[in-house]
């Protein structure tokens, strides 16, 4: 499915960027930006690229999976035009 906003199995997923932060081996702070899914449950998801199998007729094209297992079309993009809050989230 297209995660991008889509409701599915009872719950509305929505891609966001975050910014993740530790500290490297050098004790230097290093952040980056980084895409994650909510789900209306309050809880939050990273994705990964499911392994392909390699036989006649398979597309070459990577199918991805959510942490809850949901498969998706893509990698989740932002969408430029977001109207919701974190505040409703918690609602």
């Amino acid at each position: 499915m297209d995660i991008s906003g889509a409701f599915a199995n009872g719950y509305l997923y929505y891609p966001v960027t975050t910014i993740d932060s530790a500290k490297n081996a050098f004790g230097v702070l290093a952040a980056s930006r980084v895409t994650k899914v909510v789900r209306s449950d309050k809880q939050v998801f990273d994705y990964h690229e499911i392994p392909g199998i390699n036989h006649p007729g398979a597309h070459s094209k990577p199918l991805y999976a959510l942490g809850d297992g949901t498969i998706i079309a893509d990698i989740p993009k932002i969408s430029p035009y977001q109207s919701w809050k974190w505040g409703d989230i918690d609602r």
